[in-house]
């Protein structure tokens, strides 16, 4: 909790490399938030025919306006199905980490400050090669 309300925050990771891509970050979790994230992947990386983007089952990622995005991009969808959650496993891995080595362990007043300390963490875990 930052200014007294819940963040939620979508980051895009690219498995390959595994270095964060984007990340935004909103008090509501909605198709607005995953937008966001996959607009500033799409610009900080690119997109090509080959790629795919794997998401949890949520309704943002289910959205209408955000599966026409993917397709404006030739991003290929793959989510999570009830038998085969593994596939999320990276992305799992990089915010249980987050968590644990930043949230857990700072209260955070703001949400100017939150943003600070995702930026921070973000580019430590990039330049450090540590993004499991």
């Amino acid at each position: 909790m930052a200014d007294g309300t819940w963040q939620y925050l979508s980051v895009v990771k690219d498995r390959f490399s595994r270095r964060i891509l984007a990340w935004s970050l909103s008090d509501e979790r909605d198709t607005r938030l995953t937008l966001a994230s996959i607009d500033r992947a799409e610009w900080n990386r690119g997109c090509h025919r080959a790629l795919v983007f794997h998401s949890a089952r949520g309704v943002e990622y289910l959205a209408g306006q955000y599966l026409e995005r993917l397709h404006r991009y030739g991003i290929g969808q793959s989510m999570n199905r009830p038998k085969t959650i593994n596939e999320n496993a990276y992305m799992e891995s990089f915010c249980q980490q987050f968590k644990t080595e930043r949230i857990k362990s700072i209260l955070l007043k703001t949400v100017k400050q939150l943003r600070g300390m995702i930026t921070e963490y973000v580019r430590y875990r990039s330049l450090n090669g540590r993004m499991s």
